[in-house]
Formats: structure tokens, C-alpha cells, sequence
């Protein structure tokens, strides 16, 4: 959702391909009325994750093992953002309350942990953040291996 002109605008965004041969993108729907727009991805499994209070929309790149960004209030894709996650990324989930965001990956198999703050263009961790024990310091992203019990796999 946005917000236009004083007014809630309500938005639908749906992963597709599009029928004139152009690759998968997003279709956008505004207000109950027909698909009125495209947004051109790359050509790979996406999966879409919502970002609580920000103008994003996070998509993930299976092929690419990246998650990138979609303006929400532009509809256009955020150009030179994206953050490298494991292989396959298939879930996106975030967690308001610990402001972090969670990427499963199949392939892996482990989860991506990402500090909510990093979910911006600009702010993507560059190696300069602040040393670990600091009061500034938030890990940017984190890894944890997954395993199952054999008994699960009936």
C-alpha cells in the first residue's frame, strides 16, 4: 500500500510473465481496477516479502541468490541494490519487533539474518560498520545452518 493525495491507494503487486515475451515482472494493480503497469525483474524464481513502514518491497532472486528492492511509491525497481544472501532464496519474512529479516534458502539449507536498517538503497553493509562489541554495532547479516531430523523426512 501507499498513501497519494491525502487518501489510502491500495496496491496489489503479482509475480508474472509476461505475455509478449518480456521476461518475469510485477504486475501492479491499483484500487481494485486492471493491472495498469510491469516492473521488468530478472528472469528467476521471485518471491515478494513486505517491509512494515517503509516505501519497499523486498524480492528475492532464487537464481541470483539476491534479494533486491522495489520502490513501492515509484513502482520501479531499485537500480544497484542488492544483497547477496545463501543459495535459492524462497521466504522472505520480517520481524517488526526486532527490526530483522529473515531469508529461508533451500539449497543451503540456512536462513539469512539481516538487520532491517541494511534494507535500503544506500545503506547495504559495506565492511565499515561499527566493530562488534560497540554500542553501534548491528550485525548486518548472519547465517544459520538448518538441519532436520532424519524422523521428519518420512
Amino acid at each position: 500500500m501507499s498513501w497519494r493525495s491525502g487518501r489510502r491507494a491500495l496496491k496489489l503487486y503479482v509475480v508474472a510473465e509476461s505475455v509478449q515475451g518480456g521476461g518475469r515482472g510485477l504486475l501492479v494493480f491499483r484500487d481494485q481496477q486492471p493491472a495498469h503497469q510491469f516492473i521488468s525483474l530478472p528472469n528467476s524464481t521471485t518471491r515478494l516479502g513486505y517491509m512494515p513502514d517503509s516505501r519497499f518491497l523486498m524480492a528475492s532472486a532464487e537464481d541470483f541468490f539476491l534479494v533486491g528492492l522495489v520502490d513501492v511509491l515509484e513502482d520501479v525497481v531499485v537500480q544497484r541494490y542488492a544483497l547477496p544472501v545463501q543459495i535459492a532464496p524462497i521466504y522472505i519474512a520480517v520481524a517488526p519487533r526486532t527490526e530483522q529479516v529473515y531469508v529461508v534458502n533451500a539449497l543451503s539449507p540456512t536462513i539469512t539474518r539481516i538487520a532491517a536498517r541494511y534494507m535500503q538503497p544506500g545503506a547495504e553493509p559495506s565492511g565499515n560498520e561499527p566493530p562488534p562489541g560497540s554500542p553501534e554495532f548491528v550485525e548486518p547479516v548472519s547465517y544459520t545452518h538448518l538441519t532436520l531430523p532424519t524422523s521428519d523426512l518420512v
